[in-house]
């Protein structure tokens, strides 16, 4: 007499090939047969990955980030993270870093728009480095298949945590642990990294496999002019704290819809591996093509969304 549903303990992708997020099952056949129940301590996260405001008033922020093109990689990013699935590809991180005030902090604001609200406090969906090393692992094995935001690499209690913290994140699972009467559940997922801080990310760590997965983006995201840079990260965060959560759940949407088509994504996947394959020389660079081949991929199916072009 009851209907019965199954209970997702995390986000992301499901083995119908459904997504569900915070009260949003969305598959082919539309039948909600799955509901999200977080794990006890992460139900105040599940808040921060909703919408408000329209999508036009969030397309006003789009239209002043698009002057910014580092920013727009951010928002590409961020769309992105449900290809990996589909791509069968794995992690990576996009990291900016670069002098104070440039508007770091504003490009994971503008990332983390994409899904839920971007805010310095819960619930959001951005969050600092100051964290433990097992808070970060059980928090992105639910996220699954949604960007992990990171905000500051300043922040990290030791340096030790940030280099730790990517090497688990490019394996894809958490440590294996042990328990009274066995072996602890290891998280899992498969994710983008989108993580800020003066100093790059890949001076943390000397390991090479870690540092072909990162792709580092330094300078300053707003551009040099500290005024005009300081009055576009001004409006853009006031509109982004009316508006957001649109874009990621519509990316979804087309990928959910389009099951179909699937085949033809991993196609144009590797034709824009190829390209840039072939224009680098070093291992690393070749390692990279696949992450700008799947940037490439999120900026036309966005552009396909609505999303208008970077002004360069």
């Amino acid at each position: 007499v009851f209907p019965a549903v199954h209970s997702v303990s995390r986000m992301g992708w499901l083995p119908d090939q459904s997504f569900i997020l915070p009260g949003q099952h969305m598959s082919m056949d539309g039948d909600g047969q799955y509901a999200l129940t977080p794990p006890v301590g992460l139900d105040a996260m599940a808040s921060g990955w909703t919408s408000k405001g329209s999508m036009a008033h969030w397309l006003e922020a789009v239209e002043l980030a698009r002057e910014y093109p580092l920013l727009m990689i951010a928002l590409y990013a961020s769309a992105a993270t449900p290809l990996l699935h589909i791509l069968e590809q794995p992690g990576f991180v996009i990291d900016f870093s670069g002098e104070t005030s440039g508007g770091k902090s504003t490009a994971l604001k503008f990332a983390a728009s994409v899904w839920g609200r971007a805010a310095t406090s819960y619930p959001t969906a951005m969050y600092s480095w100051d964290a433990t090393r097992v808070w970060i692992e059980r928090t992105c094995g639910f996220l699954h298949n949604l960007p992990i935001i990171l905000d500051e690499t300043k922040r990290a209690k030791h340096k030790n945590i940030v280099r730790d913290v990517v090497y688990d994140f490019c394996q894809g699972q958490g440590r294996g642990r042990g328990a009274p009467d066995g072996t602890r559940f290891v998280d899992s997922w498969c994710s983008i990294m989108i993580s800020s801080g003066e100093n790059s990310i890949v001076n943390f760590s000397q390991d090479a496999g870690t540092r072909a997965r990162v792709l580092p983006l330094i300078g300053k995201p707003l551009g040099n002019d500290p005024a005009v840079g300081g009055r576009a990260s001004e409006e853009l965060q006031y509109i982004l704290t009316s508006t957001y959560g649109h874009l990621g759940p519509k990316v979804v949407e087309y990928l959910v819809q389009n099951r179909d088509s699937w085949d033809a994504l991993r196609a144009l996947f590797q034709d824009s591996r190829t390209k840039y394959a072939e224009v680098s020389s070093a291992a690393v660079g070749r390692r990279h093509a696949a992450h700008l081949a799947i940037l490439e991929l999120s900026s036309r199916i966005v552009g396909l969304l609505g999303i208008p072009e970077p002004t360069y």
